[in-house]
């Protein structure tokens, strides 16, 4: 059928050379009709026997592998493919597990994974051989699907609370999911789950928005200080918590954040990623804005999630829909604090009421600097250093000159970053 996603179960009897090409002609069917294929392979034929047949009599292990891989070969060369890094660290993985049988015996915990190599060998062997047949298809692991399982052997049932804290997989996986139905969103796609009507695209929509509902962004600092031209010293830290119904909180790792000036400006990094521990750490290196209350948004970066240069606009309007978890830091920003050292001379006279100092205080005050009452605590020291001289007379009339320096010094970095000298003003 038509705009349906189409889940197809290949046994390993079809996964020869003799009917695979069947197969490739039913997926590009499928595909010529605007389907999704998704397909599930069983091992090759006899490989599930032979992982069994290991497991009851515990042969060698490279001869084992040897065998195994031969088997595959044979079927790939036959079929046009070659071997690739991704089918040996398959088998290094098996051979890996198989010395761990022999040295401890078949253990219930590693049984199941190891007649599992058969179908990962299959999966990846299908995926190659549509690929050489210019269909694209990728190979899915079951470690790469955020879904964990109870551990009942042989008949497990999905755990869904323990899955719900592989939460940044699953919101990549629901994410992704929405691509593929893109074309679709105003159709009622209908599929039948564990006996139950369910639309997909409102399955995973509505899913996506109580994921992104359960997740909370906290501040450690919700209120920084901060000056002027000046990094913050502390890191801007948030963590993320997913919260479940039974009001358990799980940190969550790897979600990507984005830091953003709300008010104010300045340079910061803005792309982080949290930690094991849930926490997003960004540095802002300067303050530029001069208001006194500024703030960075902390927000969580679906975008990030996929990539935008091969989406659509649709797809990616869709994802703008979404509310995403947002928390604010708040900066009491204040101006850089100065202190100003003036030695002022009037024809060789000290003045006791000063004439420049106060000038450029209030030049100063009015840009939203401060000054400080000892040099030890400012952020900049000012020296002034400015005499009067006679000059000539004419007439009656007398002229005076005055020679003016300045000097302004960094205290953090105790650097001179700023000199002048004017004579004969």
């Amino acid at each position: 059928m038509e705009n349906k996603i189409i889940v197809n179960k290949f046994g390993g009897g079809i996964m020869i050379p003799k009917h695979i090409g069947f197969a490739q002609e039913h997926i590009k069917e499928q595909l010529s009709n605007g389907c999704q294929p998704v397909v599930v392979v069983s091992a090759l034929k006899g490989i599930t026997d032979d992982l069994v047949s290991f497991l009851a009599f515990k042969s060698s292990v490279d001869p084992f592998i040897v065998k195994v891989r031969e088997k595959h070969l044979a079927m790939m060369k036959e079929v046009g493919i070659k071997e690739t890094p991704e089918f040996t660290e398959i088998l290094q993985d098996l051979k890996d597990d198989l010395i761990v049988v022999t040295r401890f015996g078949a253990l219930d915990i590693i049984q199941d994974k190891i007649l599992s190599y058969g179908e990962r060998l299959s999966c990846l062997f299908f995926s190659l051989f549509l690929q050489a047949n210019d269909i694209e298809a990728k190979a899915i692991k079951a470690e790469d699907i955020p879904i964990i399982t109870d551990s009942v052997r042989l008949n497990a049932n999905i755990n869904y609370q323990e899955a719900k804290k592989n939460i940044e997989k699953a919101l990549l996986y629901y994410l992704q999911s929405l691509n593929p139905i893109e074309k679709y969103i105003g159709e009622s796609l209908k599929t039948t789950f564990r006996g139950s009507t369910i639309y997909l695209n409102n399955e995973i929509y509505f899913s996506i928005q109580n994921l992104l509902s359960s997740i909370n962004l906290k501040p450690q600092n919700p209120t920084l200080d901060a000056k002027k031209n000046k990094p913050i010293k502390q890191f801007l830290q948030v963590t993320a918590i997913y919260n479940d119904e039974a009001g358990t909180q799980t940190p969550i790792s790897n979600l990507p954040l984005y830091f953003s000036f709300l008010s104010g400006s300045g340079n910061l990094i803005q792309d982080v990623r949290t930690d094991d521990n849930g926490i997003g750490k960004s540095k802002v290196s300067r303050v530029i804005s001069s208001e006194k209350m500024q703030i960075i948004q902390t927000k969580l970066d679906i975008s990030r999630f996929i990539n935008q240069d091969s989406t659509s606009f649709i797809y990616q309007n869709i994802l703008k829909s979404f509310p995403v978890p947002t928390t604010k830091i708040i900066l009491n920003v204040s101006g850089l604090t100065f202190y100003i050292e003036s030695n002022e001379t009037n024809l060789g006279e000290s003045l006791t009421v000063l004439h420049i100092e106060p000038e450029l205080k209030k030049q100063l005050s009015e840009k939203g600097f401060t000054f400080a009452e000892d040099k030890s605590s400012a952020d900049i020291y000012i020296t002034i250093n400015a005499s009067s001289r006679e000059g000539s007379e004419m007439f009656g009339m007398y002229t005076s000159f005055v020679d003016l320096s300045f000097s302004v010094i960094d205290m953090v970095s105790e650097e001179e970053i700023y000199k002048s000298s004017n004579n004969n003003i």
